[in-house]
Parts: structure tokens; sequence; C-alpha cells
């Protein structure tokens, strides 16, 4: 028997990459999701995933159809947002890659 939260998710004992035992919230508009935060919410993903399917059986149920389709939204969402992470990093290396050259030209 799986062991459900209140909103019947399984819940699953993958911790956050943080050591610590938060719960992801939803997204202020207003604040930025660093690297360590998404990290985080890959994780849950995961490990609701992983709790669903490493069961002793899985069953289907109500709502799983429509939750899979939020899933595929967020993932989607979350691949769009890494690669924006990662192309701000790139323009700060270029940036500090630079400023070392003027540097070495003088």
């Amino acid at each position: 028997m799986a062991d459900n939260d209140q909103n019947g998710t399984e819940k699953t004992d993958i911790p956050p990459t943080t050591g610590e035992n938060t719960e992801v919230m939803a997204a202020d508009p207003q604040k930025k999701i660093n690297r360590s935060q998404l990290l985080d919410l890959s994780t849950v993903v995961l490990g609701d995933i992983m709790g669903r399917l490493t069961g002793d059986r899985f069953r289907e149920r109500d709502g799983d159809r429509t939750k899979l389709g939020y899933l595929r939204a967020l993932t989607a969402q979350m691949s769009v947002h890494a690669s924006i992470l990662k192309d701000q990093d790139l323009e700060q290396i270029h940036r500090k890659l630079d400023l070392l050259l003027e540097v070495k030209q003088k």
C-alpha cells in the first residue's frame, strides 16, 4: 500500500538536493528560480514519477492523464528555463573572458 499525502500523491523517500526537507512551492512571479531551485523541482517531479513506477503494483488513478499533461508542460518549461539560465551564465563567462583578455593585452 502506498503512503499518500493529503492530495493523494504518493510520498517518496527522495529528499531535495539541498538536503533540506522543504516542499517546492508555487513560484512567486516576482522572483527568479535559480539552478538549485530548478534542480529541487526536478528532483520532486522525478521522485513522484519514480514512486509511482517502482511501487509493488501500478494502478492508474483518476486524474493521472491530467497530471501527466501538467508534468509534460512543467518539464518542457523547466527545459526552457534551464536553457535561459545557461545562456545567462555563458554571457557572464564571455564578459569575464573579455575583461581578462583586456587586462592581458595591457
